[in-house]
């Protein structure tokens, strides 16, 4: 029997799952969360963010997007970030606005992502020459969710777009849309002039797994395995499956730490165009496997990154795969130190 000992200041949870080659394993995930203020000045919580387990919805899971991902998956591709937040109009009269979310990286590279929120607007005109009404003034906060962006399901047919079930806009024919309204969010350069357009869903946040392209990736499953509480997955599962973010939030290499995370118009108390950064902590956890007299140990890697910024808080997320066989019996033990390289002194905040 494996178990862990946390001696840690962070979170940390060890789960049971399954190679990429089928093979079991446990899985130790470590969560780190800080709180930021306005300065970009990151501070650990007091009382650490819990791992989540399971995916959790706005509402129905077929019909909302994901107000929480699960993070004990036993592997991902690379690293990821992924959002949480709210556009704010910063002025009376604002039809438009735009918010991005990006990284630079310690060796110089830059990535942006740059979402467009838009008043309400609708379809106007003749049935085969439609046209994009003006947007409307944006009176309230839009919460950055897949519901305001691209997709949802044809009430006429119950064709679904499977890339966004939750949100607004499709027509599986276009030649036969009703009045609607648009979606809100937008990704650029180009942006919705037809009914024919059918776009990615835009937005900062995870997609849950029975959408595509995760859906996709998951390949064949095997339910008689799973019932014998074997890896439910066969040889075609893509390496790319527990990848939560959207593609395009999704980076080769995992997280060192010192890259900085900068917000643009996600935080209503600086300017829209001021954008805030968030400078990545090194953290080296001091992680080890003891079976009997042997000790070995294990290089965590940080896969991902989640920000809260309507709660201003950042988490990063380490994992590490542990190959076991279910036939060993001895008592082990995985064992996460004390951080030895974090200021402990620093004032430690409480989340509100």
């Amino acid at each position: 029997m494996l178990e862990l000992s946390n001696q840690g200041p962070w979170s940390a949870g060890l789960y049971p799952g399954f190679q990429l080659n089928q093979e079991f394993q446990w899985t130790l995930v470590i969560k780190a969360s800080f709180e930021f203020d306005k300065e970009g000045k990151l501070t650990p919580l007091q009382e650490q963010l819990p791992i989540e387990e399971t995916d959790q919805h706005y509402g129905k899971p077929l019909e909302t997007s994901l107000k929480t991902a699960n993070e004990i998956a036993p592997f991902k591709t690379g690293s990821e970030i992924y959002l949480y937040g709210t556009a704010v109009p910063y002025q009376e009269s604002q039809k438009v606005m735009e918010v991005k979310l990006g990284m630079i990286f310690p060796d110089g590279n830059t990535w942006q992502k740059v979402l467009r929120i838009f008043g309400r607007r609708a379809w106007k005109g003749m049935r085969f020459t439609p046209r994009v009404t003006e947007p409307e003034n944006i009176e309230s906060p839009v919460p950055l969710r897949y519901e305001r962006a691209y997709g949802g399901i044809d009430t006429d047919t119950g064709l679904e777009y499977e890339a966004n079930r939750a949100g607004q806009g499709f027509f599986s024919d276009p030649t036969k849309f009703h009045d609607s309204d648009l979606p809100q969010l937008e990704i650029g350069p180009k942006f919705i002039k037809s009914p024919k357009d059918q776009p990615l869903p835009a937005g900062f946040g995870p997609l849950p797994v029975f959408w595509s392209p995760r859906k996709d990736d998951a390949g064949t499953l095997d339910e008689e395995s799973a019932k014998l509480g074997l890896c439910p997955f066969s040889d075609d599962l893509k390496p790319s499956f527990y990848n939560a973010a959207p593609a395009d939030q999704r980076f080769d290499a995992e997280l060192k730490g010192g890259e900085i995370i900068t917000l643009t118009g996600l935080v209503p108390e600086l300017p829209p165009a001021k954008p805030l950064k968030l400078n990545l902590p090194k953290l080296n956890h001091e992680l080890w496997k003891v079976i009997g007299k042997k000790q070995e140990k294990i290089e965590p890697v940080c896969d991902s990154v989640v920000i809260d910024a309507n709660h201003k808080t950042l988490s990063m997320i380490w994992r590490a795969a542990i190959p076991w066989s279910r036939a060993e019996s001895r008592k082990s033990w995985i064992i996460l130190a004390r951080e030895k390289n974090y200021d402990s002194e620093a004032r430690i905040k409480k989340a509100s």
